[in-house]
């Protein structure tokens, strides 16, 4: 298939330009393991951990606490979204730009693909499936192997996203 324009890819380089820092997304703690002090009727059930492994292990009110540091945490991510979308231009238009291309691949019978490689990739494929569920046709298509022949999947009426 021969292109009458450059085929692009999702980085972006700027020449002359200070380098851009990137802050990575806050990540949640690791999940507590379970232990031996049973503050909860679920910890009488089978142990998920052999008892060796289970020594040391934080109580109760300990795991409750980093469950709660884990929904705190995933709460204020959801706000700083919510806050970018009510204020920067360019997220809104970026925004609108996706749902436009979703919708119109999906009344013109195309349907969406989403690339993606690595931690991208997963959830891309993610992506992919939980429009699925919705009801919207949706393809993962793994960069490389469409450089190898599987973007033939693609066709006119579909919006490709990475």
């Amino acid at each position: 298939m021969a292109y009458d324009h450059p085929v692009q890819n999702s980085e972006v380089y700027l020449p002359n330009s200070a380098p851009h820092t990137c802050l990575p997304p806050p990540s949640p703690p690791t999940p507590a393991t379970p232990c031996e002090e049973h503050s909860s009727p679920l910890d009488d059930l089978m142990p998920l951990t052999p008892p060796e492994i289970q020594k040391g292990c934080p109580p109760f009110s300990q795991r409750l606490t980093r469950a709660v540091h884990v929904l705190t945490t995933e709460a204020t991510s959801l706000s700083s979204l919510t806050m970018l979308y009510d204020t920067d231009p360019a997220a809104r238009d970026a925004f609108s730009k996706t749902v436009e291309g979703i919708k119109r691949s999906h009344g013109e019978r195309g349907k969406l693909v989403i690339c993606g490689v690595g931690k991208s990739g997963y959830i891309a494929q993610k992506l992919v499936a939980s429009m699925l569920s919705l009801g919207i046709q949706a393809h993962y298509l793994h960069p490389s192997e469409a450089l190898h022949g599987d973007l033939g999947v693609v066709t006119k009426y579909d919006t490709c996203s990475s």
